[in-house]
């Protein structure tokens, strides 16, 4: 039988006074018995307004309690039941969700800061409150994107900004556009990330926005790389730079002279490349940034294996290795850890790259298909080594498998030209041919090619070529390579060991073509 309203108002009463150790305004509520306090009278839809009145003043006295105690997640739990309880002083607390939804995104505490913005977009659309809303969502972007979920962020976003269109709210327009543009590259969609990166960055510009106006260059410049258009994104780098600079913002200015670096190398200038990643590394280094740190000396890594230079890749290797660890960062102790691996590998010391693969195996099956990849990859290098062809082959046919499927082409790419490269030395000079076009195609076709990889690759299907007597094909080949040969900084001094060698095979293979 259902208790009578006046047995109703009596027990909540009690409830209240229950949750009070002191009864003024310095008291710290009990927070599990308001809870079950507001929960009794909702759910029993106890109109009474003494009680409501005590259990606002109560949840604000736990509200506050809380934040004095640093305990961010109570206290939005409290503020949550205030704004839904009493929605015509929701404002105020909406804003304070909004502040510890934004602290928990910051703390990567993205399971519960999802399901906080779900609860402010809810009052604020119910309250008409179309700013808390755009940035609600806004701020959803990001965790939704953590939680596998870029689809759904996307959707939010083009909301805000079909919105923000119509209601003139410049801030919350370019906000979302940014974010739109980054989720946009990640589901492979690069068209549309230019159009938005570019929406941002006049919006941004007609506001004097100069911040966001940077991070929409920067997004501009990822994609033209992507896509291989590396002067394009070289000037957006540069202005980046240059304006971050003159603002005095030197995180985004070492970031900036990285993704400078980065570009550089990947269009063939490797010592200009490198050149702009020590820049940015002494930034890092005075901002005491250890991620960014260890992440730049991965790209310095990278460099050196481009020039052939193992043992110097190797000491950025191990170092970046070494500091993801102490940060206990494992996708990228990983990474950098199966870099070493490989170099290791090149410097003849078989059984140090041995111990590198078997200690991070479990951990990159753990991680993402990239470290997979990678690790079959150099799991396939170390079976070559040994002369081990079919354990080689499978290594390296599940690597290729996974880049492929994931559209990761450059590691694809990777993959086959070493895959090749053991075919050739085995002889077998027509899955060498077939591998080494595989990935000269794939390279061409994608468009954002590192120039060296797809020489490389056109160098070992003009070996193989002519081996099968398919002298039109070396020659087409050949012509292409040497093409590309002549647009390399690199090649065109060939100072390095990886240099020399590419640079003494087109002219081997030239030789031959004349004869």
């Amino acid at each position: 039988m259902k208790e009578d309203t006046a047995q109703l108002i009596h027990n909540a009463r009690e409830m209240l006074d229950n949750a009070i150790v002191v009864p003024d305004d310095d008291a710290a509520p009990s927070a599990s018995m308001l809870a079950d306090a507001a929960k009794y009278l909702l759910d029993n839809q106890v109109d009474y307004p003494e009680l409501l009145l005590r259990l606002r003043k109560y949840l604000q006295l736990a509200a506050r309690h809380a934040e004095a105690e640093g305990n961010q997640n109570g206290a939005a739990e409290h503020r949550l039941r205030l704004a839904e309880t009493f929605p015509q002083s929701a404002l105020e607390h909406r804003q304070a969700l909004l502040e510890a939804a934004g602290r928990m995104n910051r703390a990567g505490d993205f399971a519960r800061s999802i399901p906080l913005l779900r609860s402010v977009e809810t009052l604020a659309r119910g309250a008409g409150d179309s700013r808390t809303l755009a940035t609600a969502r806004i701020w959803l972007s990001g965790p939704l994107c953590e939680a596998g979920e870029p689809q759904e962020a996307l959707r939010l976003l083009q909301e805000v900004l079909q919105q923000a269109g119509a209601t003139g709210n410049d801030n919350a327009s370019v906000e979302a556009a940014v974010n739109a543009a980054t989720v946009s590259v990640m589901l492979g969609r690069h068209e549309q990330a230019l159009e938005y990166a570019r929406r941002a960055l006049r919006t941004a510009e007609s506001i004097h926005d100069r911040h966001s106006a940077l991070r929409a260059r920067r997004i501009l410049g990822s994609v033209y790389r992507t896509r291989g258009l590396f002067e394009e994104a070289l000037s957006e780098f540069r202005k980046v730079a240059e304006a971050a600079e003159k603002l005095g913002d030197q995180r985004i200015h070492a970031i900036a002279l990285g993704n400078l670096g980065v570009t550089r190398i990947g269009n063939g200038d490797i010592h200009g490349g490198r050149a702009e990643l020590e820049r940015a590394n002494e930034l890092f280094i005075e901002l005491g940034d250890l991620g960014a740190m260890a992440n730049t000396r991965i790209n310095i890594g990278a460099s050196y294996v481009e020039e052939g230079l193992p043992h110097l890749a190797s000491v950025q290797f191990m170092q970046a290795a070494a500091e993801f660890e102490r940060l206990g960062d494992e996708h990228h102790r990983v990474h950098a850890n199966l870099n070493l691996a490989s170099c290791r590998m090149h410097e003849g010391r078989i059984a140090d790259a041995e111990a590198l693969l078997q200690r991070e195996r479990d951990a990159a099956d753990s991680q993402d298909v990239g470290l997979r990849c990678q690790w079959h990859a150099a799991a396939g290098e170390l079976h070559a080594a040994r002369s081990e062809a079919a354990a080689a082959r499978e290594d390296f046919r599940i690597a290729m498998g996974d880049a492929t499927h994931h559209g990761l082409t450059d590691e694809a790419a990777h993959v086959g030209i070493v895959w090749a490269k053991m075919e050739a030395a085995l002889e077998h000079w027509n899955e060498a041919l077939s591998l080494a076009d595989s990935a000269a195609d794939a390279l061409a076709s994608a468009g954002a090619t590192p120039p060296l990889l797809l020489v490389e690759a056109l160098g070992v299907a003009a070996r193989a070529a002519f081996n099968l007597r398919l002298h039109d094909v070396m020659r087409a080949r050949l012509i292409r390579a040497l093409e590309l040969a002549d647009e390399l900084p690199l090649l065109a001094d060939a100072e390095s060991p990886r240099a020399k060698d590419l640079v003494d095979e087109l002219k081997a293979l030239q030789a031959i073509a004349r004869d």
